[in-house]
């Protein structure tokens, strides 16, 4: 499998949450579940390989995989998973659970008031 983790934050900004502390682990699990969620036979499915660039803090991630075609995906993620889902799909849901195993209870607090703040203005 081919993966490539481009980390290009400003290494003079101090993020809250920083996505640089993600490892390469976490990165590849978090791809296996993305392509795992893409196809109804996961027998089929093969995990090619993956790239992710890092830059002010926000992650753009593809995913290469294949069944009985290649694929390629894309995502757009912040600290809190994909705004344009309100934080609330299975791929926000995922990163989460991420960005809390290394960013713990304070992480946890800002996201709940995060969420709190969308429910609000809809």
């Amino acid at each position: 499998m081919k993966k490539a983790i481009i980390d290009l934050n400003c290494e003079d900004k101090d993020y809250k949450f920083s996505l640089s502390v993600i490892t390469e682990k976490d990165w590849v699990d978090f791809a296996h579940e993305m392509v795992l969620n893409k196809g109804e036979n996961a027998l089929e499915l093969t995990l090619n390989g993956f790239k992710v660039v890092i830059r002010d803090n926000k992650a753009k991630i593809k995913i290469f995989y294949q069944d009985s075609c290649y694929h390629e995906t894309e995502y757009h993620l912040d600290v809190f998973g994909r705004i344009s889902k309100d934080y609330n799909d299975e791929v926000s849901q995922l990163w989460q659970a991420i960005m809390r195993n290394h960013h713990g209870k304070e992480y946890d607090e800002t996201l709940a008031s995060k969420l709190k703040s969308f429910e609000e203005t809809v």
